[in-house]
C-alpha cells in the first residue's frame, strides 16, 4: 500500500494572535477551574501572605504558556473540566 504524501492536507502553525488568544482563554478557564475545585482551598490557608501571591501568579504562567504551546488542546481539556464540575467523580477522571 503506497501513500501518496502530495494529496495530504499539510497543518499550518497558528498565528500569534491565535496563540494569544489561547493563553488568555486558557488563563480565564484555568482561574475558573480554580475558583471551582478544591483546589482554592490550599489557597485559601495563606490569605495577604507573599506565598499566596507566588502560588497565584504561577499558576497562572503556567496556565499562559500551556495555552500558548497546546493551544486549542488545552482550553478544551480546561473547558471539558468546567462542564463536568457539578459531577466530582467526572472533575478528577483523566
Amino acid at each position: 500500500m503506497e501513500i501518496d504524501e502530495t494529496k495530504m492536507k499539510v497543518c499550518k502553525e497558528p498565528s500569534v494572535w491565535q496563540k494569544l488568544r489561547n493563553s488568555i482563554v486558557a488563563l480565564l478557564f484555568g482561574v475558573f477551574v480554580l475558583q471551582v475545585t478544591p483546589l482554592s482551598f490550599v489557597i485559601v490557608f495563606f490569605p495577604n501572605s507573599t506565598v499566596f501571591y507566588l502560588i497565584l501568579s504561577s499558576y497562572g504562567i503556567i496556565c499562559l504558556l500551556m495555552g500558548w504551546f497546546y493551544g486549542d488542546y488545552f482550553v478544551s481539556y480546561l473547558h471539558v473540566k468546567i462542564e463536568n464540575w457539578w459531577s466530582p467523580r467526572d472533575m478528577f477522571r483523566p
